[in-house]
């Protein structure tokens, strides 16, 4: 790979909030959500895999890995980090990236 970052961080007209390198071990949990939509599954079911790769953060799917949510989307696996995310209550039909139509929520979000 090239030497020249992906994402520069002085860019004309934009203001830096926070810059995110990941080199450390844990994903911080307060900017990043490490789950792929766990409101119609489970945030156990869901959680990224991670890896590092020359300084870089690696999403991995991995062998034996489990779907995020069969019942809702078959075998589909994913591996995913989010800025945020949001649901109703746990029954109710509100969610981000709602893919069908009688999606419900298994595990309520904050």
């Amino acid at each position: 790979m090239p030497d020249v970052p992906a994402n520069p961080i002085d860019r004309p007209g934009y203001v830096l909030e926070f810059a995110e390198d990941f080199r450390g071990e844990i994903i911080d949990e307060t900017r990043w959500v490490p789950f792929y939509c766990p409101h119609w599954s489970s945030r156990a079911a869901t959680r990224a895999r991670t890896g590092r790769s020359e300084g870089r953060l690696v999403l991995e799917v991995v062998d034996g890995q489990s779907p995020w949510s069969r019942e809702w989307d078959g075998e589909l696996r994913a591996s995913v980090l989010q800025t945020g995310l949001f649901s109703g209550p746990v029954g109710s039909p509100e969610g981000q990236l709602r893919f069908r139509d009688d999606l419900v929520v298994r595990e309520a979000q904050e």
